[in-house]
């Protein structure tokens, strides 16, 4: 009688206790489309115009959810972030971005990327470039090395 008494006490204890466990839903939630698509300050040595107007046209699109990118002269690379449902359909969504941004820029050499290791290296380029701690050679140097990861993971 005892014995019962203290396990029917637990089970009561661990269904009360389970039962109260606040943990968050795995419903998709999609950011305000500010919070993670960020533009580089017009004040910095290096020109980042056409990032900055490249973000403005891709955050209209509701599957991305972050955007990160620098440009040279030539060449624009843009790392983006999607939603968890759109992570499927990742490369028709490059593509199109792509071809989008194409249509506004046809003299630049556009390369768009869903990856999560390009996006965290273009994030720090993009800090160095507003915080004036690169030149324009070392930008040259690690927008190749980012380059180069692009299509080695192509």
């Amino acid at each position: 009688m005892y014995k019962k008494t203290i396990v029917l006490s637990i089970l009561l204890v661990i269904i009360v206790l389970s039962g109260c466990n606040s943990e968050d839903d795995n419903r998709i939630v999609r950011k305000d489309s500010d919070e993670n698509i960020t533009k580089i300050n017009k004040q910095t040595h290096i020109e980042q115009a056409i990032t900055n107007k490249a973000k403005e046209i891709i955050q209209s699109k509701s599957e991305v959810t972050g955007v990160r990118g620098v440009n040279t002269n030539k060449d624009l690379l843009l790392a983006i972030e999607v939603t968890q449902i759109e992570q499927f359909n990742e490369q028709n969504l490059e593509d199109e971005v792509a071809k989008s941004l194409e249509k506004n820029y046809p003299d630049l050499t556009i390369e768009v990327s869903s990856d999560k290791k390009i996006f965290i290296e273009l994030n720090e380029l993009e800090l160095k470039i507003q915080e004036d701690k690169v030149n324009k050679k070392e930008l040259e140097d690690q927008f190749n090395k980012i380059k180069k990861l692009m299509n080695e993971q192509a």
